[in-house]
C-alpha cells in the first residue's frame, strides 16, 4: 500500500500524502480490508490479526515529555491547599510542582486529580490548565490569536457549495453572512458549528442488547457532532436535562461547552463542563481553547462524534501531528495556509 501511495504521488503532483495516510494502517488498505470483509473473502492473517492481537492495558496519554516527581512536592501540595497565598505566590507555587503533577496526571483519571489539586475546580481553575497545557507541551499553537485571523477564509470555504451539502448547515452559513447583527460570540458559535457540515463524522457507535446480545450500529449524525462539541439549551433547565441524560446512559462526558440561548446564533450563558466542574466564560472560543486544553492535559480522547473536528483543532490552529489524519483537514488546512 505504501507503494501504491508513492506511485499516486509521482503521477499526480498535485496530490498530498496527508490524504492517504489515514488512520493506522492507510486510507487505501482500509478501503480493501473494509471491502475484502463484506465479500468474505479475507485471507487468514488480515481477518484474524485484530483478534489475536494482545490488549494494550496501558492507560492512554499523550504526554512524552518525562516528569520526575519535585523531592518536596508534597510539601508544595499542602502549602497550595492551607497557605494564604497571593496570587503571584500561588502560581510561583503551583509552577514548583509542575513535574509531580503531570506524573499523576499521566496515571490517574481527572476526579483523582481535581481531589488531589482541588485548585483546579476553583472558577479559575481553568487558568491553571492553561499554564499546565502550556507547560506539558510547550506549544507555539495559539487558537485565540489566530481564529480571528481566519474567520473570513473559513466562511468563504464553507460558502462553496462543493463543501458543504447538508441544507441546516448551509442556511446556518447563509445567516452569518447576511445578518450584520449577530454577536461576535454567536458569529463565531455559528461558524464551530457549521465546520461540522463540513467534517461530516464517519464514525459509527454499536450498541449491544445485554438480553439478546444483538448489535445496533447507530451513524453518528451532523447534529451529534455539534452537540458534542457546544450543546445550545433555550433554558438552564434543558441544559440541566441533557447532562442527567447523558449520566444516565452511562456514557463518558466528555469535556463539553453548553451554552444557553434561543440557538447557536444568540447564546446569552457559556460555560465549560468538566468532570463535574464548571468553568464560567464571557468568549466562546476563550471556552473551546480551554475544552480543547483540558481534553490534551487530562488525556481524554476526543469524542467519537466530533473526532474530525478537534483533529482539525489540533493540527491546524494547535501544531500538533496526531497519528490519526483526515483528508479533509489536511483540504482545509493548504486552504487556509493558501
Amino acid at each position: 500500500m505504501y507503494q501504491l501511495e508513492q506511485q499516486i504521488l509521482e503521477r499526480f503532483p498535485s496530490e498530498k500524502l496527508e490524504y492517504y495516510r489515514t488512520s493506522k494502517r492507510g486510507k487505501i488498505y482500509n478501503k480493501y480490508y473494509n471491502l475484502a470483509t463484506s465479500f468474505k473473502v479475507v485471507s487468514g492473517p488480515l481477518g484474524t490479526a485484530d483478534k489475536k492481537s494482545p490488549v494494550n492495558s496501558e492507560k492512554f496519554s499523550r504526554h512524552s515529555k518525562c516528569s520526575e516527581p519535585e523531592v518536596d512536592s508534597e510539601n508544595y501540595i499542602k502549602i497550595l491547599k492551607y497557605d494564604n497565598l497571593s496570587n503571584e505566590e500561588f502560581d510561583r507555587t503551583w509552577q514548583a510542582c509542575f513535574n509531580s503533577r503531570l506524573d499523576f496526571i499521566k496515571k490517574y483519571t481527572t476526579k483523582d486529580i481535581f481531589d488531589k489539586w482541588p485548585a483546579y475546580k476553583t472558577a479559575n481553575g481553568y487558568r491553571l490548565i492553561d499554564m499546565d497545557f502550556e507547560a506539558a507541551f510547550e506549544k507555539k499553537g495559539d487558537l485565540l490569536e489566530n481564529w480571528e485571523k481566519n474567520i473570513s477564509k473559513l466562511l468563504l470555504f464553507l460558502s462553496f457549495n462543493s463543501n458543504v451539502k447538508d441544507k441546516n448547515v448551509r442556511k446556518l452559513i447563509e445567516i452569518i453572512r447576511m445578518n450584520n447583527q449577530i454577536s461576535e460570540n454567536g458569529r463565531d458559535a455559528a461558524i464551530i458549528w457549521a465546520l461540522h457540515g463540513y467534517f461530516v463524522p464517519t464514525n459509527k457507535l454499536v450498541k449491544i442488547d445485554p438480553k439478546t446480545k444483538q448489535k445496533t450500529t447507530i451513524k453518528f449524525t451532523i447534529r451529534d457532532s455539534q452537540e458534542s462539541v457546544i450543546f445550545v439549551g433555550s433554558t438552564i433547565q434543558m441544559v440541566e436535562d441533557h447532562i442527567e441524560n447523558l449520566k444516565k446512559s452511562k456514557k463518558s462526558i466528555q469535556p463539553t461547552i453548553f451554552c444557553i440561548g434561543e440557538n447557536i446564533t444568540s447564546i446569552n450563558e457559556i460555560f465549560l463542563y468538566l468532570d463535574g466542574v464548571r468553568y464560567i466564560f464571557k468568549s466562546i472560543i476563550k471556552a473551546l481553547d480551554i475544552c480543547f486544553k483540558s481534553i490534551y492535559l487530562f488525556d481524554f480522547k476526543f469524542p467519537d462524534e466530533s473526532v474530525i473536528f478537534y483533529s482539525f483543532l489540533e493540527y491546524f490552529f494547535y501544531d500538533f501531528i496526531d497519528k490519526l489524519s483526515f483528508p479533509k483537514v489536511h483540504v482545509l488546512e493548504q486552504y487556509l495556509n493558501n
